[in-house]
């Protein structure tokens, strides 16, 4: 019995995470105008209304094969696996805060919905930056500011004083001290060239939900992650040395690697 609730609430999850990835790809492909005359989902190409049955999350694109039902374009695929990696996401989340094996309270459920936001918000920055090589602040700060109102809740509920380096609030702040101000040298120093005035921001909103703790690590996972990426790339010939690569959704990947895996991941290195 407790094995179907589990994959009940599984599929749960898996669907809210995929629809939601649905909604991040309006915003992404609409540059956050959702309300500009044209609210109704309709197709890229031919500006065709679609209807619900054509906008289910990952379905409709099989269903239809990956083509607009009207004009018959293809589909760009990049949706179907947004939609999908959020609905991961949101499974192993749960997974990871022991929402779907153990028993729920209120601060289980207060917690979930901190990090399911605060991965929407993750996932849509690292799809915007992807596609348009943008970061935006307006999701940036929402995120950040989320996750410093439940750090000092954290702090609130915690003995420990903001002198203490492994208090909640000192320890967040520092992370992002750590990672925002060595971004903001490479920022400097390179005048742009090495990382952008986004990925400065992104930095310091990582590193304050990792605290310096977990900093380096992050760093490290981000920084493999794009060289095997650009590695790829040179060699199937698809980008040259001079190919600006984003760094956004690295950084991104790194962090959910430290959240999920915890203290496992560290075995790999």
């Amino acid at each position: 019995m407790l094995d179907i609730l589990v994959i009940i609430k599984g599929i749960w999850f898996f669907v809210v995470g995929a629809c939601l990835g649905s909604f991040a790809g309006v915003v992404v492909t609409r540059q956050g105008k959702l309300f500009d005359g044209a609210s109704r989902s309709h197709c890229d190409y031919c500006q065709s209304k679609l209807t619900w049955f054509d906008n289910l999350p990952i379905f409709s694109f099989f269903w239809l094969r990956g083509h607009c039902r009207f004009c018959h374009r293809k589909i760009s695929r990049q949706y179907p696996v947004m939609e999908m990696i959020f609905g991961l996401i949101f499974v192993a989340i749960a997974w990871r805060v022991g929402f779907l094996t153990g028993l729920t309270n209120s601060q289980t459920l207060i917690y979930i919905i901190f990090q399911l936001t605060i991965a929407f918000i993750l996932l849509t920055i690292a799809w915007w930056d992807w596609r348009e090589m943008i970061i935006p602040d307006e999701l940036v700060f929402s995120g950040w500011l989320l996750a410093f109102f439940w750090s000092s809740y954290q702090y609130f509920h915690s003995p420990r004083s903001l002198l203490d380096i492994h208090s909640p609030l000192t320890a967040n702040f520092m992370g992002a001290l750590l990672i925002g101000g060595l971004f903001y040298l490479l920022f400097s120093w390179s005048r742009g060239r090495w990382l952008g005035g986004g990925d400065v921001k992104l930095g310091f909103f990582l590193g304050f939900l990792v605290g310096w703790q977990n900093v380096y690590w992050l760093l490290v996972l981000a920084y493999i992650l794009s060289a095997l990426w650009a590695l790829w790339l040179l060699a199937r010939k698809k980008a040259t040395r001079k190919t600006r690569i984003p760094f956004g959704p690295f950084l991104i990947a790194a962090y959910f690697l430290v959240f999920l895996l915890g203290d496992f991941w560290r075995v790999f290195f």
